[in-house]
């Protein structure tokens, strides 16, 4: 494929652009520095989810993923019961203020990527999804790469079912 200069640039710009606005955005609706959004956002997704599987969407450490717990369960939005199952382990669990402070978290990312879609016509955006997921397609490649990916991600918008991250989706 032949490089592609000022598409590399304006790619690029609008990454960082996007991604310093969703990260200010959510922080702010969360209350809370950057990694405690997507935190919110993957325990509301998967509820029950352990502190190794909380980790490894985040993309953190394990002393880093606890803090970042502990902070959130200080705060009143999570619960962190003991596991049923192992008796041992943590089961991270969003309290009622952690599912509204979730909701919130994801209104103000779709705020965010509605004001940048706002200028394409229907056909437009109808295009860019299709690119989206070729490019997701091409970029994503096993399921260690999706959670960090979609550590964002309103699931409810893009069923792991149709997501084009999800490395199940495959065709093979």
């Amino acid at each position: 494929m032949k490089t592609h200069s000022r598409l590399n640039n304006l790619l690029g710009a609008l990454a960082v652009h996007l991604n310093d606005s969703i990260r200010d955005s959510t922080a702010k609706a969360a209350g809370h520095d950057a990694s405690a959004p997507a935190a919110l956002v993957q325990i509301g997704s998967f509820t029950g989810e352990s502190l190794a599987q909380l980790q490894a969407a985040l993309g953190t450490t394990q002393s880093a993923t606890t803090r970042v717990v502990q902070r959130l369960r200080d705060a009143g939005l999570v619960r962190t019961p003991i596991n049923a199952q192992d008796g041992r382990g943590v089961a991270v669990q969003l309290r009622e203020a952690g599912c509204a402070a979730r909701a919130d978290i994801l209104t103000a990312r779709e705020h965010v990527l509605n004001n940048a879609l706002s200028v394409l016509s229907d056909d437009d955006a109808a295009q860019l999804l299709v690119l989206l997921e070729k490019m997701l397609l091409h970029l994503v490649p096993n399921r260690a790469v999706a959670d960090v990916t979609c550590r964002l991600c309103d699931v409810a918008a893009c069923p792991q079912d149709s997501c084009p991250a999800e490395p199940s989706n495959r065709v093979a």
